[in-house]
């Protein structure tokens, strides 16, 4: 699970004209977030669709952290679907490891 503070975007704009639009795409929220992840392990499917939902972790020590509806301390899990794509499999300090394109749909909590 994330903590609920991973977010932003860093957008540099080469001209005026070209901020302009960046800016509007966000207020009208046209803006398609992707984002990269390195996971332990091997991911054998080369594409996933990820549904559990989630919602705020609720245990001690713990409640900045996002978690899934099975997990213990989860409360208000609200539906939602990430696609998860494999780029490229590889090795971490001599551990295999999988580097993902992840692609929200649905189920944003706490972003705007």
């Amino acid at each position: 699970a994330l903590p609920i503070s991973t977010s932003g975007a860093l957008c540099v704009a080469l001209s005026k004209a070209a901020a302009a639009k960046a800016y509007a795409c966000f207020k009208e929220r046209t803006v398609t977030k992707a984002y990269l992840a390195l996971i332990r392990g091997n991911v054998s499917k080369q594409q996933v669709t990820i549904t559990h939902a989630i919602g705020k972790n609720t245990a001690e020590g713990m409640t900045h952290m996002m978690c899934t509806e099975d997990m213990e301390g989860c409360v208000n899990a609200k539906p939602c679907r990430t696609e998860l794509t494999v780029l490229e499999h590889g090795l971490y300090s001599g551990e295999p490891v999988t580097k993902v394109l992840l692609q929200p749909h649905t189920g944003q909590i706490g972003r705007a």
